[in-house]
């Protein structure tokens, strides 16, 4: 009696053991899924808003490439220090990710400003704008003004000192641009020392917006370069853990880029709708 239930006891072991390893087995290969979905998605993510921004490129042929910032050193196209490089709070870049600037216009055809300051065409009352004069593309605020010419507004063009994508001149306002075009954003995304994946929008050296993307981000390597037919590439390698692969990928755009003074010459001849 007493060796059946010993051995009846061993039998209990062996199937407990066998049933706590399969299951630790199960809830390991669990959570080996649920964290290489994560990092997928998270991968993702990231690939769209890459190639976001290389469609919005190619949405006109201006030279608007992104501005690539390393180890998270986010400058003014002046070479100085972003407000975001000097934080000390969880909204901090992180200096061992690659941050991204890059910039999607409104519209791809002109607008066009009289010597009067008058200006003519469908613009909001205030616009964040790209302009193009003295050879010169830089950023800045056009402000309009209901007037007496029909379909035409009053308009003043204010300049910021300082952009994160251009170089801007050393005046604080324009009267006759070359062109005017409205731009949807003007943008930054970094992953903070929080971890997380933000996209911050830009008006000269003012932020206007700073949203969470995505918390667990990963840390970004990125590095462009235009090849010899002027096409733009960027390369990415995505690092999720110290001691795992990165994930790499890279996007290209279609459309070379041409010159701001052949691309007004090609408008006012009207041989393109597209910039």
């Amino acid at each position: 009696m007493l060796l059946e239930k010993l051995i009846a006891m061993a039998i209990a072991l062996i199937v407990t053991a066998s049933m706590v390893t399969l299951l630790s087995g199960e809830i390991y290969q669990s959570k080996t899924y649920t964290r290489y979905s994560e990092q997928m998605q998270g991968a993702m993510i990231v690939k769209n808003l890459s190639s976001k921004i290389l469609d919005s490129l190619d949405e006109h042929r201006l030279p608007l490439l992104p501005q690539i910032h390393k180890n998270g050193l986010i400058t003014f196209r002046d070479g100085t220090l972003h407000s975001l490089s000097v934080r000390t709070d969880d909204l901090a870049p992180i200096p061992a990710s690659d941050a991204i600037t890059a910039i999607q216009l409104k519209r791809s055809n002109p607008l066009l400003r009289s010597k009067l300051g008058v200006i003519c065409g469908t613009v909001a009352a205030d616009e964040h704008v790209l302009v193009y004069s003295a050879d010169l593309l830089f950023e800045a605020e056009l402000a309009t003004a209901s007037g007496t010419h029909g379909s035409c507004r009053d308009s003043t063009i204010s300049i910021p000192k300082k952009s994160v994508l251009f170089d801007q001149p050393n005046i604080t306002e324009v009267t006759t641009p070359a062109f005017i075009l409205p731009i949807v954003s003007l943008s930054t995304i970094y992953v903070s020392q929080e971890g997380s994946l933000r996209y911050v929008q830009h008006i000269g050296d003012r932020d206007v917006e700073n949203q969470p993307m995505r918390s667990a981000a990963p840390l970004l390597s990125i590095a462009g370069e235009t090849s010899p037919a002027g096409l733009y590439t960027l390369n990415l390698d995505l690092l999720f853990e110290e001691d795992a692969a990165p994930f790499h990928f890279e996007v290209q755009n279609v459309l070379s880029r041409r010159s701001p003074d052949a691309m007004l010459l090609q408008a006012y001849r009207g041989k393109a709708a597209k910039w």
